[in-house]
């Protein structure tokens, strides 16, 4: 009898778990916040290659929109604010690790045009993700988010 792994367990052991990952975000049962951390913890944690970044900036626009759709449903207005704020720390740790000195060798498996258009869609979830914060916040605030690659001067 073979032991069939768990998708956790798959996604910390397999070489291609930003696309294991990617399948799981599909699913609507899956917490956008935990994925995110799971998306931020191998990003940081393990080899990856140029299709896994493409996979990791896909996830992080992909976590914006479900995000999106589970706060609209919460009627207290200090969750929302929570829940996103959670989000947008965990998509700003994963994509600060996209931008590691350690991540070039991925970067460079890719096309010039994947490149940018990697490059642009990491923005664009960076920038989904912050936006998702601002349009849930009620009052007027300042907040400064950053991560090691990642920082507001």
């Amino acid at each position: 009898m073979s032991h069939v792994p768990t998708a956790n367990k798959m996604i910390t052991s397999s070489p291609f778990f930003c696309f294991l990952l990617q399948a799981r975000v599909l699913d609507p049962e899956q917490i956008p916040t935990v994925l995110a951390g799971e998306l931020a913890q191998v990003t940081n944690t393990k080899q990856m290659y140029g299709g896994d970044i493409a996979a990791a900036v896909k996830i992080m626009k992909t976590l914006a929109s479900r995000k999106n759709e589970e706060l609209r449903s919460l009627t207290n207005q200090v969750s929302r604010e929570d829940l996103a704020a959670e989000l947008l720390q965990l998509i700003l740790d994963a994509g600060s690790n996209l931008l590691e000195k350690t991540k070039l060798d991925p970067w460079r498996d890719l096309s010039y045009a994947d490149k940018m258009a990697n490059a642009t869609g990491l923005l664009v979830g960076l920038e989904d993700n912050a936006f998702l914060l601002a349009n849930v916040i009620s009052s007027e605030k300042v907040l400064r988010k950053s991560s090691k690659n990642i920082c507001k001067f």
